[in-house]
């Protein structure tokens, strides 16, 4: 039997499992339960999206499927919003402790902008036009870093929307509502 592909994956439940389980080490029981609602939802659907002839094989000769590194793509977005945010967004424990500080709302309003539906297509519209643009690099792992850059470039787009925020809690509240609607 063959081995379960990102198309598939849906249809076996036990390499589901088995590949949610693996995906979610590291993640903090704060965030375990939405990241593995994410990667579900991924998994359930929106697995079709990828289903072109732009995502058959790899980005580049003797390296990684594309299909098999999306759902660490998520993972590593998902990381890089929740569990290790950008660090001007991270306040440290001393802040914290000093008398009448009041947290700024910008690494809330961070994770607000992030949006799974979003990054999907961000994903599927960068991984074509990226493909082969680190041919002449020889000895890295072209197709990783590809898709480091594309996460880092997503995470470097939800910074600069909060860095443009003229009303940081009017922003909070209608991306709330905005959420709450959908």
């Amino acid at each position: 039997m063959d081995k379960p592909n990102f198309f598939t994956i849906h249809k076996d439940e036990n390499y589901k499992n088995a590949l949610i389980d693996a995906l979610t080490g590291g993640i903090p029981d704060e965030y375990l339960e939405y990241y593995e609602m994410t990667l579900n939802y991924i998994i359930e659907e929106k697995y079709h999206l990828f289903d072109t002839p732009e995502f058959e094989g790899s980005m580049y000769e003797s390296e990684d499927e594309i299909l098999d590194l999306i759902l660490p793509s998520v993972r590593r977005v998902f990381a890089k919003v929740f569990i290790d945010p950008p660090k001007i967004f991270q306040t440290l424990p001393e802040i914290k402790a000093i008398k009448g500080y009041v947290p700024d709302g910008r690494l809330e309003l961070f994770q607000l902008h992030y949006n799974i539906d979003e990054f999907i297509e961000y994903l599927i519209d960068y991984l074509i036009s990226s493909r082969n643009c680190l041919e002449k690099f020889q000895y890295i792992d072209k197709t990783s870093t590809t898709l480091e850059i594309i996460v880092d470039n997503y995470i470097g787009k939800l910074v600069k929307l909060v860095l443009e925020s003229n009303d940081i809690k009017e922003d909070i509240r209608d991306l709330k509502i905005k959420n709450l609607v959908k």
